[in-house]
């Protein structure tokens, strides 16, 4: 059974997938010209060929600092650990030449 403020689920031996998201703060979010719930593609820098995560999902909040979220597994199968870095695009705009870094953080 897991618990939060405002719901209440039940999890009978079922594995649960968070869908990745970055979290940032109101000013990471000006700064990279994102808002709340904004859908951008990340790529890890850490292979020869290039890993792509699509449709990820922005959230804004006062209490966030930069960080990128993602399941065990796809962290693990993209190579990824707790502090790496990776490239954000926002799909909606044209690719940036510089795109921006974060860290990332695996769950």
């Amino acid at each position: 059974m897991m618990n939060n403020a405002i719901n209440r689920h039940r999890v009978d031996n079922s594995p649960l997938r968070v869908p990745a998201h970055v979290h940032m703060s109101p000013r990471d979010a000006e700064r990279l010209g994102l808002k709340d719930q904004d859908r951008i593609e990340v790529a890890t820098e850490r292979h020869t060929r290039r890993i792509l995560f699509r449709d990820v999902l922005v959230r804004v909040s006062s209490d966030c600092r930069l960080e990128l979220h993602l399941d065990r597994d796809e962290g693990a199968s993209a190579g990824l650990h707790s502090g790496d870095c990776v490239m954000l695009n926002k799909v909606s705009a044209p690719r940036s030449r510089t795109p921006s870094r974060i860290a990332a953080r695996v769950l």
